[in-house]
């Protein structure tokens, strides 16, 4: 993000960082949990997409790569 633009405060994007692999799903490894309140597919993208771009994001700023996503990367070429 910090390639982008440069007002992005490093707290923010570590605790979002934080938030986002803290949301692994224990119970299916390779996808990340979606939000259960989501009552309604319009407009959403799917679970597919959605594991893609947290993946693409959490290895944004080299503090994941793919030995530590193996799970969700073995997950992508799955789906691939």
């Amino acid at each position: 993000m910090k390639k982008a633009v440069n007002f992005i405060d490093d707290d923010a994007t570590d605790r979002n960082t934080k938030w986002l692999i803290g949301r692994r799903d224990p119970k299916r490894p390779g996808k990340f949990q979606m939000n259960p309140k989501h009552v309604d597919s319009f407009g959403a993208a799917s679970q597919d997409i959605t594991d893609a771009y947290i993946i693409w994001v959490l290895t944004q700023d080299n503090k994941f790569n793919q030995e530590d996503l193996q799970d969700e990367f073995d997950n992508l070429d799955k789906i691939a």
